[in-house]
C-alpha cells in the first residue's frame, strides 16, 4: 500500500500549528532588518506625510503598495514602530501558516510533510536573485499569502476565487501580485484545457486589478523626470548600480553569474525535468506538476532574457527572478509528496516520528535564540536604541542632544557607495527614527518612482562629492553635521568644516 493518503493524514488545525511553528524560526519579530527600517518609515510617511521632512533620507511616491504601506502606517501611527512590528511580526507567521495549511489540504500533505518541505526550504529560500518568503514583514508578505491561497484554490477547482484572491494580492504588491495571478491563468488553462473559460478567467482578473493597474500606469507615464546630474539611465540605476544581486545575473561578470547565479539556475533546470518526467506519478495532481515544471522552465527562460537585456535593463524592474522562492517551494513540496507515495503506509508509520523530532531539532534552536531575543533585548519601545553600543550608542547619544527637526545630517559611506548592507543596521539607518534630524542619503532606502529614483541617485552622487572634499558641493546640500568614519579615508574638508564631536569610530563636522 502507497502513501497516496497516509501523507495526507493530520487535520488541517496541526498542519497549520506544525506550519506556524518552523515559520518561527525565521519569522519570530526580534530584530529589525534594513527592509523593515525602510518599508515601515514609508509605511508612515504614506499615512502621516506631516512628520516627513524634504531632506529625509527614506522617501517614494510609488503607489504600488499602497494598500499594504497604509495598513503598515495606521498601525504605527496608532500602536508606535516597535507593537507594530510585534504584532505584524506574529500576523505574518499566521497568514503564512494558514496559506501553507490551506495548500497542504489541498495537495494532500500532512504535518510530516509540510515540516520537511519547510525545514528544507528554510536553509535555502532563494536559489537565485535572493528572494526570501518567510523572514520579516514588508508588504509582499500579505501578497505571498494571498499567492498561496490562490494556488489552493486553483488546486481545488475554485477558480474564481482564485482570481479574486489573486486580485487582492496585486494590490498588496502589484509585481508579486500581478506574477501570480498571470501564472494561475496558466494553470487553469494547462488543467482544464478550456481557453474560453481560460479567457473568461483573464477577464476577470484585468476588470480587478484594473483600478491598480491604472494608478500605476498613470504613476509611470505620467512622471516628469529631472534629468540633472544622471550619467546613467533610470533602468540602469536601479538595476546594474543599485539592484544587482536582485536582477542582474549578469553585472559581475563571468564570475559573478558562475558563482552567485549559476548553481540555481542548475537547480532550477534539473526540478523542471524530474517533476516533468514524474507528474503522472501524481496522479490527479499532474496538471499541477505540469505546471510547476514549467515555471521552473521559466526561471531558465529568464536568465536568457537577463543576458540579452544586459545593455538595456528594460526587464530589470519588473523583479523578473522574484518568483523563484516560491516555485521552488512548490517544487519542493512536490518532491516531498512524491517520497511519501514511494513509501509504504507501514515504513511511513515507523518514520513519521523520527522525520518530525529532526525537524524540530533542525529549527529549535532558532526559534530559541529569536525567541530570547524577542524577550531580552531591551524594553519594548527601545529595541531599536537598545541595540547601539559603544561608539555607536555615543553618537547616537549626541545627535538626539545636539540636533533639531530641521537639521540635516550627512553620514559617510562605509566603503564607498554601493555598500547596502552596511547602511542598513540600525546605526546609520535607523537613526532618523531615534534622533531629531533628517539624514538626506541613505544607499539601503532606493525609491521605485521615476522621479524620487533620479533625486536619490543625485543625492547618491551629492555625498560621494562632498566626502571627496567638494566644498563648493557641501555649500549647495548644506547639512548641519557630517559624520565621518575613521575607518574610511578622512575626506580633505579642513577648508569647509571643522570638528564639534569625536569617538573611537565617528567624528563629527560642522560645515563652516
Amino acid at each position: 500500500m502507497n502513501m497516496a493518503s497516509g501523507s495526507g493524514a493530520g487535520s488541517g488545525l496541526t498542519v497549520f500549528v506544525v506550519c506556524a511553528f518552523v515559520l518561527a524560526a525565521a519569522m519570530l519579530p526580534s530584530q529589525w532588518s534594513g527592509n523593515e527600517i525602510h518599508y515601515f518609515d514609508l509605511a508612515l510617511r504614506q499615512v502621516r506625510p506631516d512628520l516627513f521632512g524634504a531632506d529625509h533620507s527614506v522617501f517614494d511616491s510609488s503607489n504600488a503598495r499602497f494598500l499594504s504601506f497604509w495598513i503598515i502606517g495606521t498601525l504605527i501611527d496608532a500602536l508606535g514602530f516597535e507593537y507594530t512590528k510585534i504584532l505584524l511580526g506574529f500576523l505574518g507567521i499566521g497568514l503564512y501558516a494558514f496559506a501553507l495549511a490551506v495548500l497542504a489540504r489541498a495537495l494532500d500533505l500532512g504535518p510530516i510533510a509540510m515540516a520537511a518541505a519547510l525545514v528544507v526550504f528554510l536553509a535555502q529560500q532563494s536559489l537565485l536573485g535572493r528572494e526570501w518568503l518567510f523572514l520579516t514583514i514588508e508588504a509582499k508578505v500579505f501578497a505571498y499569502a494571498c499567492a498561496m491561497g490562490a494556488i489552493a484554490l486553483g488546486v481545488r477547482g475554485r477558480w474564481k476565487a482564485a482570481i479574486v484572491v489573486s486580485a487582492i494580492g496585486t494590490v498588496f504588491h502589484f509585481l508579486v501580485g500581478g506574477f501570480w495571478g498571470a501564472a494561475i491563468l496558466l494553470f487553469h488553462a494547462l488543467s482544464l484545457r478550456d481557453w474560453r473559460q481560460t479567457l473568461s478567467l483573464l477577464g476577470l482578473f484585468v476588470v480587478l486589478i484594473s483600478p491598480m493597474v491604472a494608478l500605476v500606469a498613470f504613476e509611470r507615464l505620467g512622471a516628469v523626470v529631472d534629468p540633472t546630474g544622471l550619467d546613467l539611465s533610470l533602468t540602469e540605476i536601479y538595476s546594474e548600480y543599485r539592484n544587482p544581486h536582485h536582477v542582474s545575473p549578469f553585472a559581475g561578470g563571468a564570475v559573478g553569474f558562475v558563482l552567485g547565479w549559476l548553481p540555481g539556475l542548475i537547480v532550477h533546470a534539473a526540478l523542471a525535468a524530474a517533476i516533468f518526467f514524474m507528474r503522472k506519478d501524481f496522479g490527479r495532481y499532474a496538471a499541477f506538476a505540469l505546471w510547476v515544471a514549467g515555471l521552473n522552465v521559466y526561471i531558465v527562460f529568464a536568465v536568457l532574457v537577463a543576458f540579452l537585456d544586459q545593455n538595456t535593463h528594460l526587464f530589470a524592474p519588473f523583479y523578473i527572478f522574484r518568483p523563484s522562492g516560491l516555485i521552488f517551494l512548490l517544487s519542493l513540496l512536490l518532491i516531498v509528496k512524491r517520497v511519501f507515495l514511494a513509501i509504504r503506509l507501514e515504513t511511513y508509520r515507523r518514520i513519521r516520528l523520527p522525520i518530525f523530532l529532526v525537524a524540530v531539532a533542525l529549527v529549535l534552536p532558532d526559534i530559541t535564540r529569536n525567541a530570547l531575543r524577542l524577550a531580552v533585548s531591551g524594553p519594548i519601545g527601545q529595541r531599536l536604541e537598545a541595540s547601539l553600543r559603544g561608539a555607536e550608542r555615543d553618537a547616537f547619544e549626541w545627535l538626539r542632544e545636539n540636533t533639531a527637526s530641521e537639521d540635516v545630517v550627512l553620514i559617510q559611506p562605509p566603503m564607498g557607495d554601493g555598500n547596502v548592507h552596511q547602511e542598513q543596521q540600525p546605526f546609520p539607518a535607523a537613526l532618523e527614527r531615534l534622533t531629531p534630524a533628517a539624514y538626506y542619503v541613505n544607499f539601503k532606502f532606493v525609491p521605485t518612482a521615476p522621479a524620487d529614483l533620479a533625486e536619490w541617485y543625485r543625492r547618491v552622487k551629492h555625498r560621494r562629492a562632498i566626502f571627496d572634499g567638494d566644498c563648493d558641493m557641501l555649500r549647495v546640500v548644506a547639512p548641519d553635521i557630517l559624520i565621518v568614519r575613521r575607518s574610511a579615508a578622512s575626506p580633505p574638508l579642513q577648508d569647509c568644516a571643522e570638528p564639534v564631536y569625536d569617538n573611537e569610530r565617528y567624528v563629527f563636522l560642522r560645515p563652516i
